[in-house]
Parts: structure tokens; sequence; C-alpha cells
């Protein structure tokens, strides 16, 4: 996988005769797959393909994607177990998803760990950086930027933000770094 690409699925299962890919979505990344009218999947061994997404439906844990029909079904039964991609200026324009920082609020705040740090209480936009503030379980508040090195993923639809490098970008209420 190149650098610059991101690993936001892996497809579990594949039916070249109908062009249909099985994704497992890693968590945080649902949000990318939203109106997705052309998939990147990395085949190992295997230059990276584009094939055109015909449709997109949830099937349970999965979803279900069908390819466009000019995809070739000996391609498609390569892309079992294939990772699927976006690269970062792609995550870059879909992050924002036409979105005010506003919308953050009342988030819930996760490591990459997964670890409950807290929920979004405020959000300023500003010249440089939108800020959010995180109110933490044990009480403390954090001002952290949103950039790519702070906000890993966002899932809009439950609602959570997945976190890292706060100890670099991110001021506590004492104005202390992290």
């Amino acid at each position: 996988m190149a650098d610059d690409r991101i690993g936001i699925g892996t497809v579990k299962a594949v039916n070249p005769a109908r062009r249909e890919l099985r994704v497992t979505v890693e968590p945080g990344h649902a949000n990318e797959f939203e109106e997705m009218k052309w998939i990147r999947v990395a085949i190992p061994g295997e230059a990276e393909v584009r094939p055109k997404v015909k449709s997109i439906r949830n099937d349970g844990d999965v979803l279900l994607i069908e390819l466009a029909a000019g995809t070739p079904r000996d391609l498609v039964a390569k892309m079992r177990m294939a990772k699927v991609v976006i690269s970062v200026g792609e995550r870059q324009a879909k992050a924002g998803n036409g979105r005010s920082v506003a919308e953050f609020l009342g988030m819930q705040v996760r490591t990459i760990n997964g670890e409950i740090l807290g929920s979004i209480s405020g959000a300023m936009e500003t010249p440089a950086n939108d800020v959010i503030e995180i109110e933490t379980r044990d009480g403390r508040t954090l001002l952290a930027p949103v950039i790519d090195q702070v906000i890993v993923a966002v899932d809009w639809e439950a609602r959570t933000i997945t976190v890292d490098n706060l100890d670099a970008h991110a001021v506590d209420s004492d104005e202390e770094t992290v």
C-alpha cells in the first residue's frame, strides 16, 4: 500500500459473477463509503485498482458493494482479502463533507486504543485550524486542533471521534501541554 493511503476496509468475500464485494469496514471509516463512486482496492502483490461502483448497501455487519459492468470478473476474484484504501487527499476532502466544526458538539471522543476519553463540549472556528474542546471523564478540559495528526477518524453515524497525538497537540485547561 502506498504511504499516502489509509486502509478503510477489507474485502472478506467476492462474487465475481455478480461483481460483488463484501467489505468489513475499519472502525470509524463508515462515512468514507458514503456516496463513493469509485473504489480503490490494494490487491496484495499486484497494482492498485480503482473500479467504478454501481451500488453500496449495508448487509448486516458488512457492506455489499456492486461494481460496474465494465469490471472484469477475474479481477473481482483477485480482490478477496484485499484492502480498500483511500488517499490522504480523498480523506481530507471527505472529512469536511461540508460540515461545520460545531456539528462535533456532544460527540464521544475515543483514543486510537478504543478508550473513551470524554466528549466534545465546545468548538471554535479559527483562521488557522478549527479547535475542539474535550471534556474528559476525569473532569479536565482539553483544547485540540482539528487536524489530521489529531483527528484520526470521524464516525458521524455513531457520533464518535477517534483521536491520537494529544500529547503533542492538545492543551489542558491549566494551559500546560498534556
